[in-house]
Formats: C-alpha cells, structure tokens, sequence
C-alpha cells in the first residue's frame, strides 16, 4: 500500500458498532462486524482469530489489511451481509469479486456470482430502471471461460451456444480467455465448424429440389432470375454463417433480399421479375425448422465434452 494514499471510510461499511476493521490495497476501511464475516468463509474466520500485535492499543478495533481494492471489497461484502445484493456490475468488477470470493473461500458469494453470470443485470444508476443483458450474453466467450474454469457445466454448455453469435477469431482477448485450458478452446472450434458444415450440408439438400420449382429462362440472356437469386442468396447466407455461425439471420430479409440500388441498371431488361414459388418458401421454411432442431440437439451433443473434468 501507497503511504501516499489517504485513508477514507467506505461509505457503506461505516457503522460505530463494528467490531473488526478490513483495509484495502487503496487504503479503504471498512467497518464490519467479524459474526458475519465468520459465517460466510472459514478463511476470514482464521484471519479475526489470528492474535492481534501486542503492540495495538486495546481500544483500537483490529484491522486486517488485504491485497483486494475498495471497489472489489465493498462488492464482495454486499453479498456476504444481509443486505441488497449487487445486480449490476461489469465484467471486470465480476472477476474481481469472483476471484476474491475463491480466494477467502466465500462459498454463498460463488454461488450468488454463477447466477449472475447468465442473469438479466438490473440498471438502477439511472432515473428509470433499466435491464440489460447478462454478462454471458455481453461476452459469450469470456463467460464460457469463466463457466469451464470454475466447473460450472450448464453455464459452460449455455455460454458454448452464446459464442455461436460470433466468429471466434472477431473476439477480443481477455485474461480469462488467454488462460482458458485449450482443450475447452477446441470444443468451441469444433462446436463452431459443426455448425458451419451443418448448413453446407442443408443448402445441399436444398439445391436438390425438383426443377420444376425453377421458373422459366429469359429468352434474351438466357438467365433463370430464381437460379441467379439463389446462387447470390447461397453466397451471402454463407458469409452470415461465417461471421455467425448461429446461423439465425440467413432467413432474415436483409440476406435473403437484401436492397441493390444497382440492380435496376445492370439487370437484363426483358428478364421477368423475380418471383419465389411458393414451393420453394415452403423448402425454406422447412429448412429453418431444421435449424431450430440443430439447436436443441447441440446442447446433448456438446454437453458430455464441456465438463470441469473433461
């Protein structure tokens, strides 16, 4: 600790009944009472019963000095007392509590944060009550991190399906995701190829349906507009899958038929409009009933593999 840091009182742990005293890296003190302390971790309870120097005045409440900043410390005793439980913090304060709560063995604490990492977080600095995304959801990949790490497997599971929101080499490296075991990094990357072979294969089958569905060539340039359509409509729904490998905007109109201000100028004019059969709207849509399948179906076939012990 800095001696050139002054010393402040925690503007929530500062009651005159208090009988111990924890003091942060960054010179906070805090102002506790050691019956809850001692309940909530049998690490905090050596650590009062630990003989105080002979040479601290019997009128001085003891104090323990820790490694932890205030921030982190004030956070981690809100969950410890019975009181209202922080429900919004950022990622980073997250870990910080998370680590802390392991270190001094805050069993209650972990077991409040694994909740909170898949839990809507609730806003209440602003005027009106806001409620905004869970940290899993903010950062899949560090979440699935944080979930393998601690051994928490349904999270794990859960947060492998987040990362499907995004290719894995467009995510930001956190300290969590650098130390990950790289065995748990390759059950994402074969979860995520998975995924992109498994719409290779569906427009696959697509392109086998009867040609019938196909509509008549242009007799001037000889292009069939649904078969140009759908080459262009191919393409692009393969880079969605390979910027999302969730694969759940390759129905959406801005892939499917995405505006071209250019089309007007370069397209043939005596080609027909381009009219989808409704038998191909119906192969689409079977195709997206696939889809939602391929998601139920990764969480058992994943699940056996995102294990702590694997």
């Amino acid at each position: 600790m800095s001696d050139e840091q002054i010393a402040r009182s925690s503007p929530v742990f500062n009651k005159d009944d208090a009988d111990f005293r924890l003091r942060s890296s960054d010179n906070v003190h805090f102002a506790v009472h050691r019956v809850f302390l001692c309940a909530a971790s049998d690490v905090f309870k050596a650590m009062i019963t630990i003989p105080q120097p002979s040479l601290t005045p019997i009128t001085e409440v003891p104090c323990v000095d820790l490694a932890e900043n205030g921030i982190t410390i004030e956070l981690l005793l809100q969950f410890i007392y019975p009181m209202k439980s922080p429900s919004y913090m950022s990622f980073n304060q997250y870990m910080e509590v998370l680590e802390a709560a392991s270190k001094y063995a805050v069993e209650g604490t972990i077991d409040a944060l694994r909740v909170l990492l898949l839990a809507p977080r609730i806003d209440t600095e602003h005027k009106s009550l806001q409620v905004r995304s869970s940290l899993a959801e903010s950062d899949p990949l560090r979440g699935y991190a944080v979930a393998t790490s601690m051994g928490w497997s349904a999270e794990a599971i859960h947060c492998s399906k987040l990362t499907l929101r995004e290719s894995l080499s467009s995510v930001v490296s956190t300290p969590q995701v650098d130390e990950m075991p790289t065995k748990h990094y390759i059950h994402l990357t074969t979860l995520h190829e998975s995924r992109r072979a498994f719409f290779r294969r569906l427009f696959e089958e697509f392109d086998d349906e009867p040609a019938e569905y196909r509509v008549k060539k242009c007799k001037e340039c000889g292009e069939d507009p649904l078969k140009t359509w759908w080459n262009e409509y191919i393409a692009r729904a393969r880079t969605s899958v390979n910027a999302r490998p969730l694969g759940d905007r390759v129905f959406d109109l801005s892939v499917m038929f995405p505006p071209d201000e250019s089309s007007d100028d370069i397209r043939c004019p005596a080609c027909p409009s381009l009219a989808i059969p409704i038998e191909t709207l119906y192969a689409l849509s079977r195709l997206q009933n696939k889809l939602n399948k391929k998601r139920d179906s990764v969480r058992q076939k994943f699940s056996p593999t995102l294990s702590h012990d694997s």
